[in-house]
């Protein structure tokens, strides 16, 4: 294993990043310097480097004392689709807007640095950030070549087919990454005895809307508060009393619970002055 460390790769590095990418992909399928400059704009925090701790001189122009030099990255925007579509290239929709698929649009490593592993572990390194990171972010999506399906295997991706996207002269593969999140850990035992899509159709279901509590002083005669209980020949609430504080509502009285008693009624004299 390659001996790298792994930052954010930052605006300085782009340039050294668009050369790794020009190596690394046929000229139809590189990115450009302007879609890195807007990937890295929008989504910094998904644009990850593998760096060299060699003593080696800096490609950095902001910092040329220091050593780390950048051989390898990986970069993503997100997307609010389940599947990786063409217009996740060049659109930025961040989880505070409904994204849930981070969508890798690279992962290259200069040809120097290629066969010690440096792909594999910032894979590995990427997936565990994510899984650290935001958990609104439900997977990793992404499209390879034939020839690298197996690599990303290993980092525990599944092959999902074909893709529809065309870029380039060479068919695509998708490939995705379930997220490990804690809600699905408690929600494993459930979601066995449930068919699928339940629990999800379950969550989006609208709140009933709850109706507005009357007044006693709504109604006009008692007897629209009570009915009749003809097995005991009494007459019983028809509505639950609620407390009539604001903000308050707890319920005090189920319907059918008390019974009406009439009585003698009483006079109320008026208080003198």
């Amino acid at each position: 294993m390659a001996n790298v460390s792994y930052y954010l790769v930052p605006y300085d590095d782009l340039e050294t990043a668009m050369q790794i990418e020009s190596v690394g992909f046929h000229p139809d399928e590189a990115a450009t310097l302007q879609s890195f400059q807007y990937r890295q704009k929008q989504a910094p925090e998904l644009f990850l480097g593998a760096y060299s701790e060699e003593n080696v001189p800096s490609t950095s122009p902001s910092n040329p004392l220091s050593p780390r030099e950048l051989v390898g990255y990986v970069v993503s925007t997100i997307a609010r689709d389940d599947t990786l579509k063409h217009e996740a290239m060049s659109h930025h929709v961040p989880a505070s807007e409904g994204g849930v698929s981070v969508c890798i649009h690279s992962v290259c490593v200069r040809p120097d640095w290629r066969k010690k592993g440096v792909a594999l572990g910032l894979l590995k390194e990427y997936v565990k950030r994510l899984e650290d990171g935001d958990q609104r972010l439900r997977r990793i999506l992404l499209i390879c070549h034939d020839d690298t399906v197996e690599l990303y295997k290993k980092a525990g991706f599944e092959l999902v087919g074909k893709s529809s996207v065309v870029h380039g002269p060479r068919e695509w593969f998708e490939m995705k990454y379930e997220l490990k999140r804690e809600a699905d850990t408690n929600e494993g035992g459930i979601r066995e005895q449930m068919p699928p899509g339940l629990l999800e159709a379950l969550c989006r279901s609208t709140p009933r809307k709850r109706k507005t509590p009357q007044r006693i002083s709504a109604f006009h005669s008692i007897t629209e508060l009570v009915s009749d209980d003809h097995s005991s020949g009494t007459q019983s609430n028809k509505y639950k009393l609620a407390c009539p504080r604001q903000g308050c509502g707890s319920v005090i009285l189920l319907p059918g619970v008390a019974k009406l008693v009439e009585s003698a009624s009483v006079g109320v004299s008026e208080r003198k002055q």
